[in-house]
């Protein structure tokens, strides 16, 4: 049996050390004894053990923040390489056992205020790591982790007690993450090891499978944004699409190495329609898969502690622009950070799966950027496949959607008058027969004639100068408005098509088929 070698990484406030202990006595191989318990070892630890050797002997629960991170970063530097240096010579004294070790690749040192790295690569080189596995999770438990008792959030030691300051402390947890994933990155890549980001609301069984089994690495992409949407207005069928996630979840995590997406879950910032603008508030959508998360079983994750008041969560009475511009920018930092988390997941991988990414008749933006980036990734490679499932009503309800949409912006640029107002919804005879003209231009004209004809739609544009008279203009905007309806569902459906090693477009497909045919087609 090959032993292995793993580094583990991740920012304060995720509990790895706890995290990797319940890994080791609860994960069945090992409790089983089908392999032996790996050998555990925390460089913070062992830092602070020489630490109290050479200083005043109380180990009291804030000597990290009050003394050890006060140290000026040449002495914190002297101090990790003694500590790496020991925990090698524990490593050389001990058995031929599978280790690891717990770092941070990136402090934030309090004194100084700035972040640091203290590791050395060549130090890291001598252990000869097998990979790197970097630890995440959502920057709202880490923030309620970080506000615990002599943590370094909590308001006896300036936590925010407000949503304002408690905004700037999400914003340096999102930094923090960052440089802990790029300088973890780097010695990786320095090494020529492996590096995986690894969310610990994934299961035991998945870190396990990740570690020491020779299992097809996959990501699994589905919708959120529109299913968030349609519990709102649907709740059954929401509900109905959630649970074959689930499924879909469940069968691919017994057969492969799945990284799903919703193991990090935080662009749930609310916003409201206010005085006819959107603005955000200090509120949070209700996190996908809560209950599962609420009682963790086989999960790396721990709940944070609960508490009875939150700077940030339930305050949307306070709302002020103030307010509302931090929130919007806390938003767009999430959201640039999902970008890069998500292309980091689909570079990780063997393989893509994508399960129905126009689902309800709406493209799913981060989908389609999933999948844009595989086409970049991959190029002429042919052992990186994409396996979709983009079943025919889907299709159908995206050439519904788009045009819907078209009609509704050329009334909004003012080209179309409408006299029920701004919203368009086709009725089931105009959806077939949509449906049914396909993509031929003269068939399709005549449908939207007498879509506009139903919808009581009539056509104001004006004529200038040489230009054909009013009819004839009439005429060309609704080719004009059939050719952009091909274009804009041929130019999606061409880039799903374009990606797919293999595509499956059959209706009413169930997540344990699928996970099946895509055995199958390895």
């Amino acid at each position: 049996m090959t032993v292995r070698r793993v580094i583990f990484t991740g920012q304060s406030g995720i509990k790895i050390g706890s995290a990797l202990k319940d890994f080791v006595s609860k994960t069945s191989p090992f409790v089983r004894g089908h392999r032996q318990r790996p050998l555990l070892f925390k460089i913070e630890d062992e830092m602070k053990n020489i630490y109290l050797k050479e200083h005043k002997k109380d180990d009291f629960p804030t000597l990290w923040i009050r003394k050890i991170l006060m140290l000026p970063a040449p002495a914190l530097y002297v101090l990790w390489e003694r500590a790496f240096n020991s925990v090698l010579q524990k490593i050389r004294n001990g058995e031929n056992k599978d280790i690891f070790i717990n770092l941070h690749a990136c402090f934030y040192h309090h004194f100084t205020v700035e972040y640091l790295s203290l590791a050395r690569t060549e130090l890291i080189k001598k252990f000869q790591p097998d990979l790197f596995i970097t630890l995440i999770d959502d920057i709202y438990d880490i923030h309620d982790r970080l506000r615990d008792r002599n943590q370094i959030f909590h308001p006896s030691y300036g936590g925010a007690t407000e949503p304002v300051g408690a905004i700037l402390e999400l914003m340096r947890i999102l930094d923090w993450r960052a440089k802990e994933i790029m300088m973890t990155k780097h010695f990786a890549n320095e090494l020529g090891v492996s590096h995986y980001i690894f969310a610990v609301k994934h299961s035991y069984d998945t870190l396990y499978k990740l570690i020491f089994e020779n299992k097809p690495k996959f990501y699994i992409s589905h919708p959120i944004s529109e299913v968030r949407r349609l519990q709102k207005s649907e709740e059954e069928k929401a509900n109905q699409i959630i649970e074959a996630i689930h499924r879909l979840e469940i069968k691919s995590s017994s057969e492969f190495v799945s990284f799903l997406p919703t193991t990090i879950d935080e662009l749930r910032i609310q916003q409201e329609e206010r005085d006819k603008q959107t603005v955000y508030v200090p509120k949070l959508m209700p996190r996908w898969d809560l209950e599962k998360y609420q009682r963790p079983i086989n999960l790396l994750f721990r709940p944070p502690p609960k508490r009875e008041t939150d700077p940030l969560r339930g305050k949307e009475s306070e709302y002020s622009i103030e307010l509302h511009l931090l929130l919007k920018a806390l938003y767009n930092h999430i959201e640039v950070q999902v970008s890069s988390r998500d292309h980091r997941l689909v570079e990780q991988s063997n393989f893509l799966f994508v399960y129905r990414p126009c689902f309800n008749g709406n493209v799913s933006s981060g989908v389609l950027k999933e999948i844009q980036y595989y086409l970049m990734l991959t190029g002429s490679r042919s052992d990186k496949k994409c396996f979709i499932y983009m079943p025919t009503k889907d299709q159908n309800k995206l050439k519904i959607r788009q045009l819907e949409k078209i009609l509704v912006n050329k009334i909004r640029n003012g080209v179309l008058a409408c006299d029920n107002g701004e919203s368009i919804t086709l009725n089931h005879e105009e959806e077939k027969m949509l449906i049914t003209a396909g993509n031929n231009i003269d068939v399709l004209i005549e449908v939207f004639k007498e879509i506009m004809n139903n919808k009581s739609l009539s056509y104001v544009g004006e004529r200038h100068g040489l230009e054909s008279d009013k009819a004839q203009k009439a005429i060309d905007f609704i080719t004009e408005t059939a050719r952009e309806h091909i274009s804009n569902f041929d130019q999606h459906i061409s880039t799903y098509k374009q990606a797919a090693s293999v595509l499956w477009e059959d209706d009413n497909l169930s997540p344990e088929i699928l996970i099946d045919k895509i055995i199958g087609n390895l």
